[in-house]
């Protein structure tokens, strides 16, 4: 209601003949020229209604888009805060879960929280903030010159799960380990099991009997001398082929079978 009373009495103030006498100066407005005062006032009361109306409307926008634009303003404080609280967490948490907050160490797997050291800032050491809890706390095997979990520990995890595996298994493999793993057995067995392969080598005495001693070994899948395979051949893949390489017996040079020295 105030706006419209605003233009109305704008209008009101175009209609009246004091307005008529201040712009008689121009030639615009005057008493003889009856088309041209009301061409002339027309004009005036549109242009003058116009900047109203205009003048209405950017009222009307200013405070809808500022406050548009504090809403939004509000809402990137907000993240900021919430971004600052993940990240830099407060005294109070940091005194329980050091330079990690506990939504990222919820967020984490635990070797990778256990791998931290949170006591560290990262921005003033990240390599002690992100592998110091490793390094203080992993421990080396004594058969191991090194130790990487991402290997190491995967492969002795696997181990575990394979062996309880043959454990319990009722078939041949599962003999076969538990037949190796019964050291008791094995130390009171001493070397009987050996006997009849050591009988073989007893009976060489000349190349007719050491030529069925390589056969009798070979059988066994004892690779004395010479290995032998079958695999595909390495021409052409579509068929198999016989392979005959060196055994893991033998000397490291021709020399020492046929040079007679010490």
């Amino acid at each position: 209601m105030v706006k419209v009373n605003a233009a109305d009495a704008v209008m009101e103030e175009f209609s009246t003949s004091e307005f008529e006498s201040r712009f008689q100066a121009y030639g615009t407005v005057s008493p003889s020229s009856g088309g041209r005062k009301r061409c002339s006032r027309v004009q005036v009361i549109v242009v003058g209604g116009a900047l109203v109306v205009g003048i209405a409307v950017a009222s009307l926008l200013v405070p809808s888009g500022s406050g548009k634009q504090s809403s939004t303003r509000n809402e990137m404080l907000k993240l900021k805060r919430k971004a600052r609280a993940i990240h830099h967490p407060s005294k109070s948490s940091l005194s329980a879960s050091g330079f990690l907050s506990q939504v990222d160490r919820d967020a984490f797997p635990q070797d990778v929280v256990d791998s931290l050291d949170t006591r560290v800032d990262p921005c003033s050491d990240f390599y002690e903030f992100a592998c110091g809890g490793w390094v203080n706390n992993a421990t080396i095997p004594s058969y191991q010159p090194a130790w990487a979990k991402q290997w190491d520990g995967v492969t002795k995890h696997v181990e575990a799960m394979t062996v309880g595996l043959l454990k319990e298994d009722p078939g041949v493999s599962g003999k076969f380990f538990r037949s190796c793993m019964d050291t008791a057995t094995i130390q009171k067995l001493g070397a009987s099991p050996l006997e009849p392969w050591l009988k073989i080598v007893d009976g060489i005495v000349n190349n007719a009997t050491l030529h069925d001693a390589l056969i009798k070994f070979a059988v066994s899948d004892l690779n004395l001398f010479w290995s032998w395979w079958i695999d595909s051949d390495s021409e052409d893949s579509s068929i198999n082929s016989f392979f005959l390489a060196q055994g893991g017996i033998t000397m490291p040079d021709r020399d020492y079978y046929l040079k007679d020295s010490e």
